[in-house]
């Protein structure tokens, strides 16, 4: 996973679906953060 340009915002691959997977990428998409700079996770929802 790859912060954004700004390094603010980790944006996950593929859609949200609410599956564990989906939970455990947000979860570990914070530790793309540093001290001192917020790192947050982000997926889109899916349309159905």
């Amino acid at each position: 996973m790859r912060r954004s340009s700004e390094g603010r915002a980790v944006p996950l691959p593929g859609g949200f679906t609410g599956t564990n997977l989906d939970m455990e990428l947000l979860a570990l998409g914070f530790a793309r953060g540093e001290p001192g700079s917020l790192a947050v996770p982000y997926a889109r929802l899916d349309n159905p």
